[in-house]
């Protein structure tokens, strides 16, 4: 996101989830509460913005924010089973527990997604996700989610692994 466009991008995001809100359009809310939790996980709003956003007295430097609206998305995508909407979520969600370190729950979200994945494929064989990882798509996060039986999803150099879980709890 450019830097000039950052901070009315938050304004925008609020103003049409007040709309869908007003409307009562779950999906659409769900999809600006998506919106919300990447905002608060992007890079740009703990190093360029973080200052800014301090003065304002609203930072939140521990990623509870994103994790926040992360988690009311996929609510809502859940309760409307729009299953790739939960899976999106899942993802992020994923993605803010290992910028907080926690990968634990990093990883029970990642695999979560993939389950979710699945049942989105079941509904619709033609739902494609584009996700923002090494992986073309969530199809071929799939197909790729274990080699020789070991799980490869989840962080860097596949810290998720379940047999490493298994063993040491990570």
């Amino acid at each position: 996101m450019a830097i000039e466009r950052f901070v009315p991008a938050e304004r925008l995001i609020q103003e049409t989830l007040d709309i869908y809100t007003k409307q009562g359009n779950e999906i659409g809310m769900a999809e600006a509460y998506h919106t919300f939790g990447n905002f608060y996980k992007n890079e740009t709003y703990h190093t360029k913005f973080a200052r800014f956003y301090k003065s304002l007295g609203t930072y939140d430097g521990t990623y509870m924010r994103s994790i926040d609206n992360f988690s009311t998305a996929r609510a809502l995508f859940e309760k409307n089973e729009n299953y790739a909407g939960v899976t999106k979520c899942l993802i992020g969600l994923g993605n803010a527990y290992s910028l907080r370190a926690e990968k634990d729950k990093a990883c029970v979200s990642y695999d979560d997604a993939l389950g979710f994945y699945n049942k989105a494929k079941q509904k619709d064989p033609s739902v494609r996700l584009p996700i923002l990882t090494k992986y073309r798509d969530a199809e071929e996060l799939r197909a790729r989610k274990t080699i020789n039986g070991r799980s490869i999803v989840g962080g860097p150099d596949g810290w998720c692994s379940s047999s490493r879980r298994e063993t040491d709890g990570a």
